[in-house]
């Protein structure tokens, strides 16, 4: 025997099979959607590793910064292999309190650019609020694991407006995945950095490192998420 459903129960059921239907082709879809890794590619083939700068004598350039080492930030202008196209460039605001409940506060610029010879380059640029009780004098890059060779840490000196310099890049020993700048002048409020520079030989990054600011007092403040290379 056949059982008739009343008209509403049928629109009532035919609505929830349309709804399922919607639903699943909506999955679908999603699966379908591209994923965004947090991984970047540099176009080109990196060209094989060659010193720059080294013999240690030289004064010309950077020295490459190896586990372990710290070096002298000489500036560089925006030459050779360092031109390039920006593939990342995100300005991140930072708010924290140093002793004191004192209020330290500003903008973190961060770039990665796809520089000629295929690899990626990264800049760093602090600029400290005019309202800020304190200056900003390390940036501290983790997470930013590198082959031993190939690094070098500098700034650029062809940017307008000028801004404070750091003196010396660290990294530290074993894995040298920790990369610091000191700024012994401080970037103090109302400041700006000169581009903190890490010239490296990986041809791809991925959003994976953390950036540190440490106020003039030692302070520092939160982590900040920091495009670093795709290595290992």
């Amino acid at each position: 025997m056949t059982t008739v459903l009343p008209p509403s129960v049928r629109v009532a059921a035919l609505g929830v099979a349309v709804l399922a239907i919607v639903a699943a082709d909506a999955a679908s879809a999603a699966d379908d959607s591209p994923v965004d890794s947090g991984v970047k590619s540099c176009p080109g083939s990196p060209v094989p590793w060659q010193p720059r700068g080294d013999p240690a004598a030289s004064v010309e350039g950077p020295r490459q910064l190896l586990p372990g080492t710290t070096r002298a930030t000489p500036g560089e202008p925006m030459t050779g292999h360092l031109v390039g196209n920006v593939i990342v460039n995100e300005p991140v605001p930072f708010s924290f309190l140093a002793q004191g409940n004192l209020p330290v506060s500003g903008t973190l610029a961060k770039k990665v650019v796809n520089a000629t010879d295929g690899t990626c380059d990264f800049y760093y640029t602090v600029s400290v609020s005019a309202n800020s009780a304190l200056a900003i004098d390390r940036l501290v890059i983790e997470q930013f694991l590198h082959p031993a060779h190939g690094l070098y840490g500098a700034w650029r000196n062809d940017v307008l407006p000028q801004g404070i310099p750091p003196d010396h890049v660290q990294r530290s020993a074993g894995a040298g995945d920790t990369i610091t700048f000191r700024i012994a002048a401080g970037v103090q409020p109302g400041q700006t950095s000169r581009p903190m520079l890490l010239d490296g030989a990986v041809g791809s990054t991925k959003n994976a490192g953390t950036v540190l600011l440490r106020a003039a007092d030692g302070t520092l403040s939160d982590p900040i998420p920091a495009w670093v290379p795709n290595w290992p």
